[in-house]
């Protein structure tokens, strides 16, 4: 399938195991069959057919019993597997659910935003949390196509109903600057529209209006964006956390594309906590490329 990874087989998978496992069997046997009947005795040509039966019938019964917790675990398994996948499904509808919410309101200003931000990121933390727990099969790219579908739908129109003028009003940004801000805006977006190669169009246009001299000295005096936007971001918008679940596309997602306004206002609000974040992960992959040497 697509969406599905090649599945590295484990040992107990393999035609090698297989053949262990059968000459072990036999070994076995054998074994117990000269524990019973010594070759060396002098009543070795005396042995019987019940003597060899019963021997076969031990090592039968040991086999089952085995193969009885073999199939108890597994069955185990797969029925935790079930229960995962389920878990996974309901989250990425409440996903969906969330997103509709939020693109379908009228209202996106900061306390709105905040809600949807809240919200997403826990469901977010649910998901990938259960998701890193599902072995890989068909049922696990199932569930990953479904989330892409969300991503790729839902959370991408939730995304592109934010509304800085809004957010701006609701972060204390004096009301003799939002027309003026809402000007602002408008001359910048129409500006970046017409160059329709440009993909950072609407993020370069957000960063001129929190860099603007008579917006920012009013943000930074009295306003605010909590962490929980940066972890969303995180979560929703970086390729290290996303590399599972865009499995089976060969696009590389760019926060400032598919979340501009949150981009900016994370670059603005949360830079230097965000920077921290950006050097572990440039730590941990120098790490990860070491060991890999």
């Amino acid at each position: 399938m697509f969406f599905e990874k090649n599945k590295p087989k484990k040992f107990t998978e393999t035609e090698a195991f297989i053949d262990l496992l059968l000459l072990l069997t036999l070994s076995i046997l054998a074994l117990d069959i000269l524990y019973i009947v010594n070759p060396f005795s002098a009543g070795f040509w005396d042995v019987k057919l019940i003597d060899i039966i019963n021997a076969v019938a031990q090592f039968a019964t040991s086999g089952a019993f085995i193969f009885a917790i073999f199939q108890y675990n597994k069955n185990k398994e797969s029925e935790r597997q079930l229960f995962l996948i389920e878990e996974c499904r309901d989250l990425i509808e409440r996903m969906c659910a969330v997103c509709n919410v939020y693109s379908g309101s009228d209202n996106h200003g900061l306390k709105q935003t905040s809600k949807f931000v809240a919200k997403m990121d826990g469901l977010g933390t649910n998901f990938n949390e259960i998701f890193g727990e599902l072995t890989e099969c068909t049922q696990k790219a199932i569930i990953r196509m479904r989330w892409q579908e969300m991503y790729f739908s839902d959370l991408r129109h939730a995304m592109e109903a934010w509304n800085i003028i809004d957010i701006i009003r609701d972060l204390g940004a004096p009301s003799e600057f939002i027309n003026r801000v809402r000007l602002v805006y408008l001359r910048e977006r129409k500006k970046s529209r017409s160059d329709r190669t440009d993909l950072f169009a609407e993020y370069n246009t957000i960063k001129k209006i929190l860099e603007h001299p008579k917006v920012k000295p009013a943000l930074m005096s009295t306003a605010d964006i909590t962490s929980d936007f940066l972890f969303f971001e995180i979560k929703f918008f970086s390729n290290d956390s996303l590399i599972d679940h865009l499995y089976g596309y060969f696009n590389m997602i760019d926060a400032r594309v598919r979340a501009p306004t949150l981009t900016a206002l994370n670059e603005y609000f949360n830079e230097d906590l965000k920077n921290l974040w950006i050097e572990q992960k440039k730590k941990q992959s120098k790490s990860r490329a070491a060991q890999r040497r």
